[in-house]
């Protein structure tokens, strides 16, 4: 089952991200973004970021990150279609039924919007990863990218995994004919799945809804 992506839009808008994390605990103003002790690992040294500009949140430390979804499915170990649930409850907003159709019968550019979405979360967690994005930061970071510049653009690293993002996407619930239509999953001489995108800084092309629609 899954919810269209204009449905999942809506509670999005209607859950301000500072205000999903600060039902959890506390946050503390930073210039134009909120910091906090990471959730998510043990630390001393506040890493993790809240941006209500553009509604994500992501740790320096552990390189966990996303959107409110995510953080409500990361912190209360929750499917998405549960996470979504609990945010439109959190401000009574009357969910459709989810459609029961399978991935391959939604309509092609939501299937993608999803696809983009999940693969954006999946490249940025890689980049702020203490131990696979160590390379790519610090290359940056020669480059002149200091952290409150990384923190502003939702940059990616696209690790040495050859099959990193399919199984990232596959354990969202992504059927395998849906994947290969985003370009970003392809399929070798023996029908074996592999990324497209490897050893390599990525930057998430977005429409004017602000939507991923490639990378």
């Amino acid at each position: 089952m899954r919810y269209e992506e204009r449905v999942v839009d809506e509670v999005q808008a209607l859950n301000d991200i500072v205000d999903v994390i600060s039902g959890y605990f506390p946050l503390k103003r930073s210039g134009r973004t909120f910091k906090a002790l990471c959730p998510f690992h043990q630390e001393k040294t506040p890493s993790f970021i809240v941006h209500p500009e553009k509604q994500i949140f992501h740790c320096f430390g552990c390189g966990a990150g996303g959107d409110a979804v995510s953080f409500v499915m990361k912190y209360e170990n929750l499917t998405f279609p549960e996470a979504l649930r609990n945010l439109a409850a959190r401000v009574n907003f009357p969910l459709p039924e989810p459609s029961r159709r399978a991935p391959e019968e939604v309509s092609e550019s939501e299937a993608l919007y999803e696809i983009y979405r999940f693969a954006q979360e999946y490249y940025s967690e890689n980049l702020r990863h203490p131990e696979k994005g160590r390379a790519a930061r610090d290359y940056l970071k020669k480059r002149g990218f200091t952290e409150e510049i990384l923190s502003e653009f939702p940059l990616g690293w696209a690790s040495l995994e050859w099959r990193g993002l399919f199984e990232y996407l596959v354990r969202r619930g992504v059927k395998e004919v849906v994947l290969y239509r985003s370009g970003l999953i392809q399929r070798s001489r023996e029908g074996h799945p592999y990324d497209l995108f490897r050893g390599r800084l990525l930057f998430p092309i977005c429409n004017l809804q602000g939507k991923v629609v490639a990378q």
